[in-house]
């Protein structure tokens, strides 16, 4: 059973229908993919991806969408370029790195972009001839449909995005595109929070790709404003961005498209793939936890973090919204791990101590299931259960403790004995 994507990030995909559409899967991706730092012949050019993010990098970080500007060379082969700027590096590389890892990882798709860019430009039928010939020895890894296929039908393949006319694949003018550089910060998270809104609401038959690239004051700011963007990024998505806005009563998960960045960091990765649906997942029982001592008060994980965990609360019913949705997977003998369906995390007893007698509950943020996230669920003879953590062997309650005004945080109580305000109502 895979109960998180992000336990290999090698094989994310893995996890996900094979019945499910490309246009329904959230995808981090690249800006300029082969644009790293150190190989441009230009001297003072400005970058779009650090030194160590090669290709095969990528990949085994999670990224799964390229983007990649082509130069024909001597009607031989083509060259990677950004804009009149040679990177040393060429599609046939590129293609058979990601080949090489395909190999490997059958589970997954790679969707690439292709676009004629550089300072000698060829007619699109001769880029297609070079394309068509460079290429002969891989066409079998390689998808080129004008349609959007569903995951199952393209595992294990390169698909093409086609950003030259009359080269076959999923068409750029079909796409829902934004790619608003020349803005202001603030702009561009606007554009950036409003197309995202759009992919949430759309009905998956299309493709949207959202680029958070800025070159509001020329090529050599763009780490500067990758950076401010990529904390942006982050911040929201720990928030709750894309999952506010579906049914998390239902373990629903948001669709927010294809993300391509500069300088793109691991932990945004996480947040995009933590956002598709997991097949093991699906049809599980969506359960709240009310706590006895409180009768309004639910177990919610809160959006209060330190980067990779999270405070969990109990939270007055009207404040908890959709955070106090967690689902329950029988991992056998009354045991069972508790995934909070807003955050897509799962909770788990840490071993941090304080008062003597708190032990922290949290969720942990890089989705995966932690040491100490099995629980136990008793029944009480008045129909109460008691949640029993099987790795400290103490008991979930509501300690008093509180940081927040309608709110009382949740721990486990140190050394095992059964504590007040120690039962829970599951419904």
């Amino acid at each position: 059973m895979i109960l998180s994507l992000l336990e290999d990030k090698n094989k994310w995909m893995k996890g996900i229908p094979d019945t499910m559409s490309l246009a329904h899967i959230s995808i981090p991706g690249t800006h300029q993919s082969c644009c790293t730092e150190g190989l441009a012949t230009a001297t003072g050019w400005s970058n779009c991806q650090l030194k160590s993010a090669t290709i095969p990098t990528q990949l085994k970080d999670g990224i799964r969408y390229l983007d990649l500007r082509c130069m024909v060379v001597n009607g031989e082969y083509l060259e990677i370029m950004h804009g009149d700027v040679d990177y040393r590096n060429t599609l046939t590389t590129v293609v058979k790195e990601c080949v090489a890892f395909l190999e490997k990882n059958d589970s997954e798709t790679i969707l690439m972009r292709i676009k004629q860019e550089g300072y000698s430009l060829v007619s699109d039928r001769e880029f297609i001839k070079t394309f068509d010939s460079s290429l002969s020895q891989y066409k079998y890894k390689i998808h080129q449909s004008n349609s959007i296929p569903n995951l199952g039908d393209v595992r294990g393949k390169i698909v093409i995005i086609s950003n030259v006319s009359g080269l076959t694949g999923i068409q750029w003018g079909s796409i829902n595109h934004q790619d608003v550089s020349k803005c202001s910060v603030e702009q561009k998270k606007r554009f950036f929070l409003d197309h995202i809104d759009a992919a949430v609401k759309s009905q998956y038959n299309t493709l949207f790709i959202n680029h958070s690239s800025i070159q509001a004051q020329g090529l050599n700011h763009v780490h500067f404003y990758a950076n401010k963007m990529n904390e942006f990024l982050f911040d929201e998505f720990v928030a709750g961005l894309g999952t506010r806005d579906v049914d998390n009563s239902k373990n629903e998960s948001p669709h927010i498209g294809i993300i391509p960045m500069d300088y793109y960091r691991g932990d945004v990765v996480d947040e995009i793939i933590k956002r598709n649906v997991v097949a093991d997942l699906l049809n599980m029982p969506v359960v709240c936890l009310r706590n006895l001592g409180f009768s309004d008060h639910h177990l919610t994980s809160s959006r209060y973090h330190d980067g990779s965990q999270r405070t969990v609360y109990c939270i007055e019913t009207y404040k908890s919204d959709n955070q106090k949705y967690w689902l329950k997977i029988d991992v056998g003998g009354n045991n069972f791990r508790l995934f909070n369906t807003y955050y897509k995390e799962f909770l788990y007893a840490s071993p941090r101590i304080s008062g003597g007698n708190r032990r922290h509950v949290l969720t942990f943020m890089p989705g995966k299931y932690h040491e100490g996230c099995v629980w136990r669920f008793t029944k009480t003879a008045n129909g109460q259960y008691r949640i029993f953590n099987d790795k400290y062997k103490e008991y979930l309650y509501i300690s008093g403790y509180s940081s927040m005004l309608f709110t009382e945080e949740c721990n486990c109580l140190v050394g095992g004995n059964i504590p007040q305000r120690g039962e829970w109502t599951v419904y």
